[in-house]
């Protein structure tokens, strides 16, 4: 490396070292100034803030009645026990004074009258005044930050709401089913599916619901003597239910009950192979050959679960359910045969409410 190249990365360091002191140090005085905070003054009202007997700071009074005043650090004072006194005065001034124990403080000055809110306070670097201005007036010590405005208090919502996710599902006997007798079969139930759906809670515990699902296809591969063959289920499922919940701040426990309607394909694809027959002490070769044919199915069943949501914003919540809808109806298209299954399920996804 040149001498060049090595002074370029000196001034490197050093600009990026200043840079960082410099954040560093606005940062720390950001969070260690005390503030005089007053609340409940006349809008446009001049307020002042006095440290012992040395002006700190003025400022005036928002359309709330709010003023923040932030005394430099040079005026401040740390660690220490202080009173504290209000100033109303003529001409809609009002005046705040932090004055430690055992020093005097500033004469109020003519048309005023000097309030002292009883107590004694422990005044730190972090400190936050909050004077309300109230008859008497009244003082709040925070020590850190404090902000005028009310905590955002929010729990699980009420109206329509929609919502969407996805999980395993395992739909339970249908690949032993496609199994049958074959020797030789392996059975894939369980997988990936989604839903989504819409309910309105008309009451924070009392709600009606709309869904859709798509469970994971269930696979299903097998072979016996001669054959073999493959086969795919493929279902929807429609549901409306009612649900009942329990709802603790953001927090709420759920149970639902109904019913469901799918609509079913149970698909085979079977290969038989060629085989050999002996007729009066003759072989003959009997071609095999493949046949597709399918059942596809439809009806009404029950459903009912159980879940958990958490509500990170008052529009926006995480749910986490567990459910088990019935699969049960007749063959359609002039077909004979039925269906009479469960679809599971366990699922993560997101709610929003709309309105």
């Amino acid at each position: 490396m040149s001498s060049g190249e090595r002074t370029i990365q000196t001034r490197r360091r050093c600009l990026l070292t200043a840079v960082a002191a410099i954040i560093i140090t606005a940062v720390a005085g950001t969070a260690q100034a005390q503030t005089i905070m007053v609340r409940g003054a006349a809008p446009g009202a001049r307020i002042e803030a006095v440290v012992d007997s040395t002006p700190a700071g003025s400022t005036t009074a928002n359309p709330a009645g709010e003023a923040t005043i932030v005394i430099p650090r040079a005026s401040g004072k740390n660690d220490a026990e202080a009173n504290i006194f209000v100033d109303v005065c003529a001409d809609n001034l009002r005046r705040v004074l932090i004055v430690e124990r055992g020093r005097a403080a500033a004469a109020p000055g003519d048309g005023c009258e000097r309030k002292e809110i009883l107590g004694l306070y422990s005044i730190h670097h972090v400190s936050t005044v909050v004077v309300t201005m109230s008859e008497p007036p009244r003082a709040l010590l925070r020590q850190g930050s404090f902000s005028f405005k009310p905590p955002r208090v929010f729990g699980a919502p009420g109206g329509l709401i929609v919502f969407g996710g996805g999980g395993l599902t395992k739909v339970s006997n249908i690949g032993l089913f496609a199994c049958g007798d074959a020797t030789d079969c392996s059975n894939h139930s369980t997988g990936w599916g989604g839903t989504a759906g819409v309910e309105y809670w008309v009451k924070p515990w009392l709600a009606g619901e709309a869904a859709f699902m798509k469970p994971a296809n269930v696979k299903v591969s097998g072979s016996g003597t001669g054959f073999h063959f493959n086969s795919v289920f493929k279902a929807d499922v429609f549901s409306v239910a009612a649900k009942i919940g329990i709802p603790v701040a953001r927090v709420r426990i759920y149970g639902k009950v109904g019913g469901d309607y799918h609509d079913a394909t149970l698909q085979t694809d079977q290969t038989v192979d060629d085989h050999t027959v002996t007729v009066n002490d003759v072989p003959q070769t009997v071609k095999g050959g493949r046949v597709t044919y399918a059942l596809r199915t439809q009806g009404w069943g029950w459903i009912y679960g159980a879940g958990l949501e958490v509500w990170a914003a008052p529009r926006f919540g995480l749910y986490f359910e567990a459910a088990r809808g019935q699969l049960k109806g007749a063959a359609v298209e002039n077909a004979d045969g039925s269906l009479s299954d469960n679809a599971n399920s366990i699922v993560l996804g997101a709610r929003i409410r709309v309105w």
